[in-house]
């Protein structure tokens, strides 16, 4: 089962999460798409019990996303001895520091819900990408036209990974359908 997380104040319902849907059940595998709460420590909780609960076989985010299925994999490989490989699609890296200059007060869209990001939320951040590894085998998939992020940040931090840089691009990764065949094969899912 390919666990998916989009990114932050996204929704599974991204045009990136849908198209990896698509392609995994095309393939006969299932594919879990979680709507992630706004608050990162209600996330965290989420994801440590769908850790626990579910037979994830591979993982895939995209953004914060990314962030979230690093976590996943290295939690994996923690808790359960059990390698598990993961793309990540222009990650966060580090970004609870980040997360201080956004407004604390925010609204979500597509959860059309206001709330905060506090304090716990910045430090489950700081937590989670403190538990990291590079145990599992990740390809990263990076922009440099990420408005957003910006992709050195990515390359360095996983320089020992599987890295494809492109040119131009954008933070949603213009052209991910080339990719198809080759990140079902990546994580096994053909």
């Amino acid at each position: 089962m390919l666990l998916y997380l989009h990114g932050f104040e996204s929704s599974p319902d991204s045009d990136k999460a849908q198209f990896m849907k698509r392609a995994v059940e095309a393939a006969g595998k299932q594919c879990l798409l979680p709507q992630l709460p706004a608050s990162m420590v209600a996330t965290k909780q989420l994801l440590d019990d769908y850790i626990n609960s579910h037979a994830i076989s591979a993982v895939m985010g995209s953004s914060l996303g990314g962030l979230w299925a690093h976590y996943v994999a290295s939690e994996i490989v923690r808790l359960k001895q059990q390698q598990l490989r993961g793309v990540l699609i222009n990650p966060a890296v580090a970004p609870g520091p980040r997360f201080d200059h956004y407004e604390r007060e925010r609204y979500h869209p597509y959860l059309k819900q206001n709330y905060q990001l506090t304090d716990a939320d910045v430090a489950c951040l700081q937590e989670a990408g403190s538990k990291l590894t590079q145990q599992s085998e990740l390809l990263i998939l990076l922009q440099q036209g990420d408005e957003t992020l910006n992709y050195r940040d990515a390359t360095e931090f996983y320089q020992s990974q599987r890295l494809v840089v492109e040119h131009g691009g954008n933070h949603r990764f213009v052209g991910l359908e080339r990719y198809v065949p080759t990140l079902l094969e990546f994580l096994k899912i053909m």
